[in-house]
């Protein structure tokens, strides 16, 4: 017997001694090291999907008011902070949006490399953050947290939202929207610094606020997590939300006033309820649609019929709110089982609720931008299921497994693809507009606008410009803006007598449309006829008074005719505007050259040059004075800078200039 206990006892010894806690920790880091390596995979395959966006240009929606004809970014100083922070730019309230704008334009003005840059890598950031709030939120399931962040880096439909610099307010409100979901997880599952999670998530929660105001959704995705994390409904539970609830009503008047006094809500939002309801419940079905199958994607999807609608809508509007029914019902019946599905749903709904066009804004039915964030919810509940899927021991799945691999890697190379192929399309405006058209020939009328501003503009290919602005009449009649544009053209091409009728042709649709009257102005300008572009300009002034570029033209004008006094009040006014605009300077400074004031149009001719050192004319001009006032030293020296900058000047006066020196 005691032999027998001897040997008993030996292999317990062993098995005691199996265990030790080091030979744990290689099996913790291999681990870790693998958990590296699907992210870093991850994030490779997302930078390789937007890589060509690095070569994109700007494009012509949006882009002109946000960064290349925004005055407010060329300079990170506070006056420009302060008027981000106290007034609306482009019909929305996003201080911090326009501040990184800003930021990029002190570093490189514009050259449009860095802006996309800047947002694919905000992309990749918020790939890897929704990395980590899946990770959290599923129990640390690396399958789930993989397969949703892959899904949020490479899907087509973030095109838009990366692709695009206007966009920059997505990424950025994500990026802050998403740490905050990270930190309110913390503070829901964290039994010591509670309250320091609590404040990170409100700071947060603002900063995002201050990007954009979708971020307004914020509070109600908090109750989402307490519903999901099965958090006890009570007096505290409403409490700590507080405070969210008062920022995002503070923010949604913010909000809806600035889109108010910008003119951003449409036509669309005086109609019918009915409308609103159909209109709403099939753009919700196609944004589940395009999350499953993301093709015919477009940079703008409008509205079937025009408005007033005048007869009926295509067959799935009226489809499509059973649809959605069916789908309530069946998340509502999923509740007995469990909460993920009205989860991964209802995160879905109320990211994309405000942008459903109950309240239309703009002309288009619905936005890829908008799915940025609510593809999570729909991403989380597949991935869900394929991890349930994948654990399951039963043989009779191994089939379905299998399938659902190859399935996988398909629409992960596919999705790559087609992002990788979409991301070349916001290259420029030709291939922005041209796809646009390509899917909606007869209804995407701003697309033709878009582009024969382009052709017109930029390219100086007048014939194709004119060719898309008829395209834009004969689908929209009634739009003030393309005569006025058409207009512009016409100016362009010297015809100034079409040009005229446009602009009197785009009065007669909106008598308050202030850019007719200017341009009307400007071709009477051309043609010398100054008392009829006085009238103009006056019209145009009154109307907006806080137009500074009609008061430059009406200084002209003013100088033309002979007043140049009035000519040089109105510059000081503009000047005293915006000090920092070179040609202002140069045309007070004929101004005053004109009433015999030469050391002050000196100054002028000097201050714009330091404004713009490669400004010719500015040089050829103060070589003028100077040659008056008998200094003919600086006169040559000046001349001789004008031509450095390919501005001509006549032999015989660059002689003349030499003889008086010498004498």
């Amino acid at each position: 017997m005691a032999k027998t206990k001897q040997k008993n006892k030996k292999p317990e010894v062993r098995k005691a001694n199996k265990q030790p806690v080091k030979p744990n920790e290689p099996a913790r880091a291999r681990f870790n090291y693998k958990l590296i390596f699907i992210v870093v995979s991850i994030l490779v395959v997302t930078y390789v999907a937007f890589y060509p966006s690095f070569k994109n240009n700007f494009t012509n929606w949006d882009d002109p008011g946000y960064v290349t004809e925004n005055p407010h970014i060329t300079h990170v100083k506070s006056a420009d902070i302060n008027y981000m922070f106290t007034h609306f730019i482009m019909s929305n309230y996003h201080p911090l949006t326009m501040l990184s704008l800003a930021m990029d334009y002190d570093k490189v003005q514009l050259a449009p490399r860095r802006y996309h840059v800047v947002n694919v890598l905000f992309h990749l950031l918020n790939t890897l953050l929704v990395f980590l709030f899946i990770y959290r939120l599923s129990g640390k399931r690396v399958l789930v947290a993989s397969l949703v962040a892959l899904l949020f880096g490479i899907h087509p439909m973030h095109v838009e939202s990366v692709s695009w610099v206007s966009s920059r307010k997505d990424v950025l409100f994500a990026f802050f929207f998403l740490t905050g979901m990270i930190t309110y997880l913390s503070y829901l599952t964290k039994n010591k610094l509670k309250g320091l999670y609590y404040s990170f998530t409100f700071v947060l929660f603002v900063l995002s606020a201050l990007c954009k105001p979708a971020a307004l959704t914020f509070p109600v995705v908090l109750l989402l997590l307490d519903f999901y994390h099965k958090r006890r409904f009570n007096f505290k539970y409403l409490l700590d939300k507080a405070p969210f609830f008062i920022v995002a009503i503070i923010f949604g008047i913010v909000s809806i006033k600035a889109q108010s006094e910008g003119s951003a809500i449409s036509v669309w939002n005086i109609m019918g309820i009915q409308y609103r309801f159909l209109f709403a419940s099939y753009g919700f079905a196609s944004y589940i649609y395009k999350f499953l199958l993301p093709i015919n994607l477009s940079a703008f999807y409008p509205y079937p019929v025009a408005f007033p609608i005048v007869k009926s809508l295509p067959f799935m509007f009226y489809v499509a709110p059973f649809i959605v029914l069916g789908l309530f019902v069946l998340v509502w019946r999923s509740l007995k089982i469990s909460r993920l599905y009205a989860f991964g749903f209802l995160f879905f709904l109320v990211n994309l609720l405000l942008v459903l066009q109950f309240i239309s804004v703009g002309a288009a039915l619905m936005a890829d931008r908008y799915s940025y964030l609510p593809f999570i919810g729909l991403a989380f509940v597949a991935a869900m299921e394929l991890d349930r899927l994948y654990k399951s021991k039963k043989p009779s799945l191994q089939v379905v497994k299998y399938g659902s691999s190859v399935v996988l890697v398909v629409v992960g190379i596919a999705f790559t693809t087609l992002t990788f192929q979409r991301t070349r399309i916001w290259k420029n405006n030709i291939t922005l507009w041209t796809d646009v058209i390509d899917q909606y020939p007869d209804k995407a009328e701003i697309a033709y606008k878009n582009r024969g501003n382009s052709y017109a503009r930029e390219l100086k290919i007048y014939d194709k410009a004119l060719q898309d602005y008829n395209s834009f009449i004969a689908i929209s009649a009634n739009d003030p803006s393309i005569y006025s544009n058409r207009g512009n053209l016409f100016y362009l091409m010297n015809r100034f007598r079409e040009s005229l009728n446009d602009y009197s042709k785009s009065i007669s649709i909106d008598s308050n449309y202030v850019d007719a009257y200017v341009n009307k102005g400007n071709v009477y300008m051309e043609i010398k006829q100054y008392d009829s572009a006085l009238i103009f300009y006056n019209k145009g002034i009154e109307m907006d008074p806080g137009r500074l570029t009609t008061y430059q033209s009406r200084g002209y004008c003013y100088e033309m005719t002979g007043r140049n006094e009035e000519a040089i009040k109105e510059y000081n006014m503009v000047i005293s505007k915006n000090p920092d605009f070179f040609n202002n300077y140069f045309y007070r400074a004929i101004a005053y050259f004109n009433v015999k004031n030469y050391q002050q149009s000196i100054a002028d001719f000097s201050k714009s040059i330091e404004l713009q050192p490669d400004y010719g004319d500015a040089y050829f001009n103060r070589s003028q004075v100077y040659n008056v006032i008998g200094d003919y030293q600086n006169a040559y020296s000046d001349i001789l800078k004008a031509q450095t900058y390919h501005h001509p000047a006549s032999e015989e006066y660059v002689n003349g200039l030499k003889a008086k020196i010498k004498q």
